[in-house]
């Protein structure tokens, strides 16, 4: 059972997604509706799974990124940003977790349009499915509020906690600094990952929120295994 939290409780941004969070099982899959701070809007589906990698079982989280029309610019046109693409992305390790864990990668191969190749990672890579390559150190502020509530996706409604957490300025190892950030967070157990939605602002801006989801069912977008992308890269034998 997930520790009560109470209005005034010290927090770090990693337990916030970590909240009513359960273990991801390979074959679900979520659809997150994410708009920028310029107002552009991606699709972005992830999908876990398992392949066999030279033997070895090995989990990926596989990222399917799909730019939104831009509509209400002059003329009426209407233009796509982006490009689609899609990232496999292969995982040290037997689980998997929140949105927001850092795991540890093995590799990655990418898919754009009809091609499929192996993108291998640099030393000591990680990712995560919030912040992607960047591995931040977890931030600490205090909750203000926590509040239940019933929330549609689709067709379905489920029951989700509001938690709405502040968080001050910090400097950072680099130089600079983080600047003060509020940050909404919806939470549910009945969903993938546990996190419907999020909303913050204060020097940077997000907004994502669940469109989709599914429990088993899965399938790779690419056509080829890490292992037949691999064979196929090697110089033919004359």
């Amino acid at each position: 059972m997930p520790v009560a939290l109470h209005a005034g409780d010290s927090i770090s941004d990693r337990q916030l997604f970590a909240y009513v969070s359960y273990p991801v099982a390979p074959g679900d899959w979520v659809r997150y509706r994410v708009v920028f701070a310029d107002g552009s809007t991606v699709d972005k589906t992830v999908g876990f799974a398992s392949e066999r990698v030279e033997g070895t079982p090995t989990l990926f989280i596989e990222t399917h990124v799909r730019a939104l029309p831009v509509t209400g610019l002059l003329a009426e046109t209407t233009v796509g940003v982006g490009t689609d693409a899609v990232l496999k992305t292969y995982i040290i390790g037997s689980t998997l977790g929140d949105l927001a864990r850092t795991y540890r990668v093995l590799t990655s191969t990418l898919k754009v349009s009809s091609f499929e190749y192996e993108v291998p990672p640099g030393s000591g890579a990680t990712y995560s499915i919030l912040t992607g390559a960047v591995d931040t150190s977890p931030r600490y502020g205090r909750l203000r509020s926590v509040i239940a509530v019933d929330m549609r996706i689709g067709r379905a409604v489920i029951h989700a906690t509001h938690l709405v957490a502040e968080f001050p300025s910090r400097s950072l190892p680099a130089g600079g600094i983080d600047l003060p950030i509020t940050m909404d967070v919806w939470q549910s157990p009945d969903v993938p990952l546990g996190t419907v939605a999020i909303k913050a602002g204060g020097g940077r801006y997000i907004d994502w929120r669940l469109v989709a989801y599914g429990r088993g069912g899965y399938r790779s977008m690419f056509s080829k295994t890490l292992d037949q992308i691999r064979r196929a890269s090697q110089p033919a034998m004359p």
